[in-house]
């Protein structure tokens, strides 16, 4: 995966939103994963998914406290947006100022900065891997590069957010057909060990979904197949996790 050229002379910005979400800038992870203030991360994030978007103060207090919780929700707003500025600033980031842009009572990402979100390039390997008229071994490698990057549902420790679930729905069915459509090509390929890379992304998603389900039973039938794979297979530890 070739990385996007950072701008403005920065060095660029990788943000990781399948998983657990992290931001990286200067190679230092900018959110204390370990911390329980998660609200100073979902405006950011809010942004960062709405970044072609001037987003209203009215439109932020609806997502961040969809069920009125905050008494001052302005007030609370602006202490919201000091502490992710604060957050970067801490690291040394010299930009930190100038992360989240106000004017004229909305919000904005600074998208002259150079960041790079792994749902953005995930989205274009699997646009691009739509077109017809793509040779199939270049299919498969960009299913392969989006599949890749899918290290967990689109902010998994937020799913049941009012505003994260649609975005963690679409990513999700994404995924599940890009599994699908590379564990074709791959059989037809015989790449065993990379249909075994593509069923270990496959069970990091929760075992209940019924897409995961399918996938497992489709694999597991084939890989006790003997008459289908060479003894060099790994399918054993590839099918280790118990479906619980």
């Amino acid at each position: 995966m070739e990385p996007l050229k950072p701008e403005c002379g920065k060095e660029q910005i990788d943000v990781r939103f399948f998983g657990n979400f992290q931001v990286i800038a200067g190679g230092e992870l900018i959110n204390d994963s370990a911390s329980r203030a998660r609200r100073p991360w979902s405006l950011l994030q809010y942004l960062m998914v709405n970044r072609d978007k001037v987003v209203s103060r009215q439109q932020l207090i609806e997502a961040l406290w969809p069920d009125g919780a905050s008494e001052q929700p302005e007030k609370a707003l602006k202490n919201l947006v000091y502490r992710v500025r604060s957050a970067f600033a801490a690291k040394g980031v010299a930009y930190a100022q100038d992360v989240v842009i106000y004017r004229g009572g909305n919000y904005q990402l600074n998208n002259a900065l150079p960041w790079v979100f792994d749902f953005e390039l995930a989205a274009g390997y699997f646009r691009e891997a739509q077109k017809p008229s793509l040779a199939p071994g270049a299919r498969v490698e960009l299913d392969m590069r989006a599949i890749e990057l899918y290290r967990g549902d689109f902010l998994a420790q937020q799913v049941y957010e009012d505003w994260v679930l649609p975005y963690n729905t679409y990513y999700r069915s994404q995924f599940f057909e890009c599994a699908n459509n590379a564990l074709d090509a791959l059989t037809d390929e015989k790449r065993h060990e990379d249909i075994e890379k593509v069923c270990r992304r496959v069970i990091v998603t929760p075992l209940r979904s019924v897409s995961t389900w399918r996938i497992w039973r489709r694999w597991w039938h084939r890989a006790k197949n003997p008459r289908r794979w060479p003894t060099t297979t790994r399918w054993p530890t590839c099918f280790s996790v118990s479906w619980e």
